[in-house]
């Protein structure tokens, strides 16, 4: 009993070791620096009660990294498919321990590896030198696979700058080039480019944009702009590798860096920040797969669908998330415009063309389909119909009583669009083209107003379609 009480002592303080060796920290000045086994960092300077990074506090989970993103299917991974903070987690492989003494000659390192399933082995080496707010980090890639991998690589970070989660973006041109956020008070933190690893793209913008942005591996990525207005701040960075041959190893590098300073910012010209304009710098909505949305209005949230790559980096942990800027998000998400209203621009057919709306008042789910000639289906979500069940009584009052309580409103959308549009309620749908009307789901049926042009309502469960011209309504009633 005692040998085995012994045994199962070592292995308790064994599997405890290996806990804490997850992550290693560079205990340099004024900077430390943690890296955890599958290649996260985060950093604090001295004095501060909380990381550059998110998330502000937990030094052994950090959430800023390298990614890679596969365009097409590679060993034991599908297409598509994102690894790192903004897609599913690197396999840890080895992780060594703290060399160096933190000078220029003798920096401090720690070595890192980890793998993308069986597509790509990363190595990694984490530099910081005492006296500095930064820290440099190379990554080589190797290809262990038999023939050439076509990958896309990068970094992102969620900023949590000197205790606050937002601020506006700054891009120094340099040489090198620096990308970043900024907040109120003047904090700072961001990639800074190596001019043997030059970017592909990079973006500053609210996290849940940059990181949605940088998994879309259908676009083209980050669009090289930066956010002069305060959002939930994020910054990425991204290099294309078009091939890596069988065997091969590609290295990037770059820099993190935080400051407590304002850096020299050069004079820009004003950047249009109007919706149409956001509309416009975003990559062109997809037939069946992304729609483009902005906030028109008041407060609008976006929850995207599970199981998508850009879900996996939509949020911290949460489910519908402020809309605070343009951004692209698949077919399949749902949009709360109960507080706000929404302007969705989507494909109008494979070649390019886009039709576009407004909505609110009701939550609802995009739908389109590759082959529908662009019809775009607002089909409305949530709302309590429990409450429509009413007994019947035999008073005048009881009956008139009753007539209201069935007409009662459970939701209502209002939309105005210039395209394919279809909005569809839990007794009808009402497709429009160019036309102004407003869909209410009733305890005693759907109804359909229209205020301007002409609309289809169908009778989704007679299937029966009815003309309404502006001016006029049709109540498809409930069954019963």
């Amino acid at each position: 009993m005692r040998l085995l009480s012994s045994l199962v002592l070592f292995a308790f303080l064994t599997l405890a070791a290996s806990a804490q060796a997850a992550t290693v920290a560079i205990p340099g000045s004024p900077m430390t620096v943690y890296v955890n086994d599958v290649g996260n960092v985060t950093g604090r300077l001295a004095g501060d009660s909380q990381n550059v990074f998110f998330p502000p506090s937990e030094n052994d989970s950090p959430n800023a990294g390298f990614t890679l993103g596969f365009p097409d299917a590679v060993g034991t991974i599908a297409a598509g498919s994102n690894f790192g903070p903004i897609g599913s987690s690197f396999t840890a492989f080895s992780q060594g321990g703290l060399t160096g003494a933190g000078t220029g000659a003798s920096p401090y390192q720690v070595m890192t590896v980890y793998k993308a399933s069986d597509a790509a082995e990363v190595t990694q080496t984490v530099t910081y030198v005492n006296g500095q707010t930064r820290f440099a980090v190379s990554y080589s890639v190797r290809n262990p696979t038999s023939g050439p991998v076509r990958f896309r690589a990068g970094l992102y970070a969620d900023l949590y700058l000197a205790g606050s989660d937002v601020g506006s973006g700054i891009l120094l041109p340099g040489p090198p080039r620096f990308v970043a956020g900024l907040n109120v008070d003047g904090r700072f933190g961001g990639f800074e480019e190596a001019a043997a690893s030059p970017w592909s793209r990079f973006e500053e913008d609210d996290f849940s944009t940059v990181s949605s942005n940088l998994a879309n591996l259908a676009g083209p990525g980050l669009d090289n702009t930066v956010n002069p207005t305060v959002v939930d701040n994020g910054a990425a960075v991204q290099w294309d590798e078009p091939g890596l041959p069988a065997g091969a190893t590609a290295t990037f590098r770059t820099a993190y860096v935080t400051a407590a300073a304002r850096p020299p910012t050069p004079p820009t010209p004003p950047i249009d920040n109007s919706i149409d304009a956001q509309l416009a710098r975003l990559p062109a909505p997809k037939l069946g797969t992304a729609v483009n949305v902005a906030p028109v209005s008041g407060e609008v949230f976006v929850k995207l669908p599970a199981g998508s790559a850009a879900h996996a980096a939509q949020s911290k942990g949460r489910g519908f998330v402020s809309l605070r800027q343009a951004k692209q998000i698949p077919v399949g998400s749902q949009l709360d415009t109960t507080r706000g209203k929404v302007r969705l621009v989507s494909a109008a057919n494979a070649s390019g063309k886009r039709q576009q709306g407004d909505f609110d008042g009701a939550f609802f789910k995009t739908i389109q389909s590759r082959s529908g000639k662009g019809l775009t289906e607002l089909r409305l979500t949530k709302g309590k119909f429990s409450g429509c069940r009413v007994r019947a009584r035999r008073s005048n009052q009881a009956g008139a009583a009753r007539r209201r309580y069935k007409r009662r409103t459970v939701r209502r959308l209002t939309g105005s669009a210039n395209g394919r549009f279809r909005t569809r309620g839990r007794y009808a749908s009402a497709t429009v083209r160019g036309t102004n009307w407003t869909v209410t789901d009733r305890c005693d049926g759907t109804l359909t107003r229209v205020k301007s042009g002409v609309v289809v309502v169908r009778d989704v469960r007679r299937r029966k379609n009815f003309v309404v011209k502006a001016g006029k309504s049709r109540l498809v009633r409930a069954p019963g």
